[in-house]
């Protein structure tokens, strides 16, 4: 469950915090967290922007697909990760996999949905504004990177983990 994972991987997931804003060369971007249903992701994101590792980072990539853009950020450099994060050994660069289901108080950890029929089950589908992390394989997202969704994409839907959404910017 989710205290397990905060507690495993020294995340700070009771932070109070509802909202978050990127301050860019292009504008003000505000977000929406949804701490509730995706508290490690959260409180993974919160830690990293606390640590500072965000600061004066470049949105590096933008991916255009057919029906929908994805544009990337974070701290992508290993070395660069390893250093700004101050890594021991036995900590883990990834955070599990984080999916948010409608009534339900824990999210589904580590695990896909790849079940059409489920997907009506999710809390959250990628809209225009949604805010995920990236994943490292199949069950993992990245400790660090994230992406924004420039439009709906139900391609997305169930393999990675929404944690926000983008309200403002």
């Amino acid at each position: 469950d989710s205290k397990y994972y905060c507690q495993k991987l020294l995340i700070d997931c009771s932070k109070d915090i509802n909202s978050i804003t990127f301050i860019t060369t292009k504008g003000k971007i505000e977000v929406k967290l949804f701490k509730d249903s995706n508290p490690v992701t959260v409180g993974n994101f919160l830690n990293n922007i606390e640590k500072g590792i965000y600061n004066n980072k470049r949105f590096y990539k933008i991916i255009n697909f057919p029906n929908t853009k994805i544009i990337r950020a974070g701290a992508i450099s290993s070395n660069e990760m390893q250093r700004e994060l101050n890594f021991e050994k036995n900590i883990d660069r990834t955070i599990p996999l984080e999916i948010s289901i409608k009534n339900s108080n824990e999210p589904i950890y580590n695990s896909q949905i790849n079940d059409p029929l489920k997907l009506k089950d999710l809390r959250f589908l990628f809209e225009k504004g949604s805010l995920a992390m990236e994943k490292v394989d199949q069950n993992s997202s990245s400790s660090t990177e994230f992406f924004f969704l420039e439009n709906k994409s139900s391609a997305f839907d169930g393999r990675y983990s929404i944690f926000g959404k983008v309200v403002k910017g």
